[in-house]
This record gives structure tokens, C-alpha cells and sequence, in this order.
């Protein structure tokens, strides 16, 4: 486990370890919340794949772990 600011740094540098963390740690309730909304499950996982690509792509620098909910 990482500490949070190993993992903000590892997410800001791309690193493969802090987003397997963030995925661990994000993908179910974000799927829950997304099916909410869809009220498809397959629809609701790809969603949440297409945001987790959107982070890994983005340029945006990550200040604290709590910014992932706002993204």
C-alpha cells in the first residue's frame, strides 16, 4: 500500500503501481454510481474504463487523492 503522497506522485508520473491502487480502489463505486445512472452494467463498466483511460491521459496534475472524485 502506498502512502497517499507516494501515490499522488506515482498517479502525476505515470506510474503503473498507483494507478493499479486507484483502480483497486475506485472501480466498484464508481461502476455502482455510473449504473445509477445507465442502469446497464456493461454500459456502466465501460464508462468507467473510459474515465480511468481519461486520467491516464490527461495532463492535469493531481494535488491530493481527493481530486480523483472531482475528476
Amino acid at each position: 500500500m502506498l502512502s497517499p503522497q507516494e501515490f499522488i506522485q506515482g498517479i502525476n508520473e505515470k506510474q503503473i503501481t498507483a494507478y493499479e491502487e486507484l483502480f483497486r480502489i475506485f472501480y466498484r463505486y464508481m461502476v455502482v454510481y455510473a449504473y445509477r445512472f445507465v442502469l446497464r452494467k456493461e454500459v456502466a463498466e465501460d464508462l468507467v474504463q473510459e474515465i480511468f483511460i481519461g486520467i491516464w491521459e490527461t495532463n492535469k496534475t493531481f494535488n491530493s487523492f481527493y481530486g480523483f472524485r472531482a475528476f
